[in-house]
């Protein structure tokens, strides 16, 4: 199977980008699939969620790999990354991240740096997904020109539909530079049908604009998945065969055949 990298993409926060990349993952990596999470934001969410509280003590992280493509020095395609108990490796991030969008204003190939270091990285995978941080800044740039598909994880409400369209013209931007890249789906995270007035006006209104790229599957708001993220564990690991377990594993089959 063709190697594949999933960016995880909205300009907004609170959509829920880090727990899609940890549930996603973790589901394919339950589906057999060989997984690399990656993070990318300097918050270093996805770290922490994976068990790292302190993401800033760590010897090696994402901002030492990028620097040293920067620098032109070598690197083992296995430096930095940290197997977890799930089933999938994570490459973390810290908040030496933040500078590195400084250091590739004036880099050469700066819309490149990420796809450079992927290049030796991904033969080892059969899916790799990026978390990205809430803005269209070249750092993102990076992160989507190194992918295959770009997910945009949602929330049925209408302050979120504009936000929609930004990023997919960001997308457009970068396929002259990428040309396969495609958009894998919109996934529409935090359903809660305790405000169904305003929700469904909402998912209509999705619907109409965006039919052909939602994913079938939803992603309502539990519980379980606060629960799961105040101790820091992916809701898969956590939650069992709670519903929303089965909403992730069903989420991630829809992946499975689109990404491909």
């Amino acid at each position: 199977m063709p190697h594949k990298t999933l960016a995880i993409v909205n300009q907004k926060g609170g959509v829920g980008k880090t727990t899609t990349t940890a549930n996603l993952g973790i589901g394919l990596a339950n589906s057999g699939k060989k997984v690399l999470l990656v993070d990318c934001d300097p918050q270093a969410s996805l770290t922490v969620s994976l068990g790292y509280s302190q993401p800033d003590e760590l010897k090696v992280t994402l901002a030492d790999l990028l620097k040293k493509v920067l620098l032109d020095e070598p690197f083992q395609p296995t430096d930095g990354i940290l197997p977890q108990a799930e089933g999938v490796d994570l490459l973390p991030a810290n908040i030496a991240l933040s500078g590195m969008e400084v250091s590739l204003v004036n880099a050469m190939s700066r819309e490149t740096i990420l796809k450079q270091y992927l290049e030796p990285v991904r033969k080892n995978y059969d899916y790799i997904l990026i978390d990205t941080n809430p803005n269209l800044s070249l750092l993102n740039f990076n992160i989507v020109n190194a992918s295959n598909y770009v997910l945009i994880p949602a929330q049925p409400a209408s302050f979120d539909l504009d936000g929609l369209a930004v990023v997919l013209q960001f997308v457009e931007g970068i396929k002259p530079y990428n040309p396969t890249l495609q958009v894998g789906g919109i996934i529409i995270n935090r359903y809660d049908a305790r405000n169904r007035l305003i929700t469904e006006a909402a998912m209509d209104q999705l619907r109409e604009s965006y039919s052909a790229l939602l994913f079938e599957q939803i992603i309502r708001v539990d519980s379980r998945l606060q629960n799961a993220q105040w101790e820091n564990r992916p809701v898969l690991d956590y939650a069992g065969s709670a519903r929303i377990s089965k909403e992730y594993r069903a989420l991630t089959k829809e992946i499975l055949k689109r990404c491909v």
